[in-house]
Formats: C-alpha cells, sequence, structure tokens
C-alpha cells in the first residue's frame, strides 16, 4: 500500500489503484457547496533548517502553533494568533478537496485530524531526479490523470484513510464533509517534522469550546523551569 514512488515498488499496490465494493459512500454525499485548496510544503537545508506550508498560493510558513489554542472561548485573533501559524479556514457542509504537494526529498506520512478522507488520486514525481528545482508541483490542470477541478466531482474513488504517505516530489489529493466543526491539526507523522515546522490547521467552523478546565495543558513553551 501506499507506494507508486516512480517504479521502485514493482510489487506494491498504490492507493490510487484501490476500488471500493459500493459504487458511491451513501453516508459521504457530494455536496452541492464545494471547495478546493492546496497545501505545499518542502524542507529547507540550514542555517534555515526545517519544513515550511503553504496554503492555497500564499507564503511558506515554518508553522508554529500559538500560545492560547484557537478553540479556547476567549482566543483574539488580532491578539493571540502568530504570523507563523498556518491556519486554513473552512466553512461548514461542505464537501472540500486538498491537493498535498512536496516538494521534499523524501516521502512524507501526512495525518488529518477529525476526518477520515477519500484519496482522489496519488501520484509519483514526474521524473526520476527533482533534486535541486528540477521539477515543479503538480500541476493541477496536468498533473494528475484528469484535472482536480474534475477528479473533485467524482462521486467516489477508493478508501478511506486519515493518513497518506505523499510520494517525494509527488502529490496527493483528498476529500472529506465539513461536517465536524473543530480546530483540527494536519501534519506530517514524523515526529522531527511536526516539531520543525510541518503541519497547519483546520479552522472547521470557526469552533469554540464553550469552556476550558482551569487546569488545561498550556501550549506555552515559553514557561521557566522551577525547582
Amino acid at each position: 500500500m501506499n507506494c507508486n514512488y516512480y517504479g521502485e515498488q514493482e510489487k506494491c499496490v498504490s492507493v490510487t489503484a484501490l476500488k471500493t465494493k459500493n459504487t458511491e459512500f451513501k453516508h459521504r454525499p457530494l455536496l452541492a457547496d464545494t471547495e478546493m485548496h492546496t497545501a505545499d510544503f518542502f524542507f529547507s537545508l540550514p542555517p534555515v533548517y526545517g519544513y515550511f506550508f503553504a496554503l492555497d498560493g500564499n507564503t511558506y510558513i515554518q508553522n508554529a502553533l500559538p500560545h492560547k489554542p484557537i478553540a479556547y472561548p476567549d482566543f483574539d485573533n488580532d491578539k493571540d494568533m502568530t504570523n507563523h501559524t498556518n491556519v486554513m479556514n473552512l466553512g461548514l457542509d461542505k464537501t472540500v478537496t486538498i491537493v498535498l504537494r512536496s516538494g521534499a526529498g523524501i516521502s512524507h506520512p501526512l495525518h488529518l485530524h477529525g476526518h477520515k478522507f477519500e484519496v482522489l488520486e496519488e501520484i509519483s514525481r514526474p521524473k526520476p531526479n527533482c533534486f535541486g528545482g528540477r521539477c515543479d508541483l503538480a500541476d493541477l490542470d496536468t498533473g494528475f490523470s484528469a484535472p482536480v477541478s474534475e477528479l473533485a466531482k467524482r462521486k467516489t474513488r477508493g478508501v478511506l484513510k486519515d493518513v497518506i504517505i505523499v510520494p517525494m516530489f509527488g502529490a496527493a489529493v483528498v476529500r472529506f464533509n465539513t461536517d465536524n466543526p473543530g480546530v483540527w491539526f494536519a501534519h506530517c507523522h514524523f515526529d522531527e517534522h511536526v516539531d520543525s515546522g510541518q503541519g497547519f490547521i483546520m479552522n472547521e467552523g470557526n469552533w469554540k469550546a464553550d469552556s476550558v478546565p482551569s487546569d488545561f495543558p498550556s501550549c506555552d513553551y515559553t514557561a521557566v523551569y522551577k525547582d
């Protein structure tokens, strides 16, 4: 599973090749209101070491979570949000397609919290050697078996997953319905990569908690240790 990496694993079956027994997921209808987003990532060598994500063609950001969780009822976007937090704002009751595109030299297992998504398509790098800027990110119109705008309209494609391995310099197209309000994290499943910025937040429905326990752990890493 999770292969199709430019033919290195000849005995492996790509997620894209898997079929469902039913013709469509009846409990996951394709909604009339749809959105399409891109989430592109790459790795930077020292001195600016780390992973960077760009959402919908915006600036690449080495993700860092704000000190106060976004779901707190008193979170103030103007005061509490940082310039180093990648947020994809999603409305409710929409069918959302996300194109995950890699500019990195190894394969990455990307995990989306809050949803199981359909894998519409997974592709490998376009040629044997993409290092040194030799390959562009997959084109939304020509890089896949069909334009992504058409892939997004398919009633069903394959399996449901919450982790997809995006091949080096490759891409994956995933889809889900925004029927689970919350502040969900999307990130690489390699801990070191998360710590170095490979992630983003999906703020679904601008959800806020009604209240927060007084002893709820903080995301603040600047606390001073006291013996």
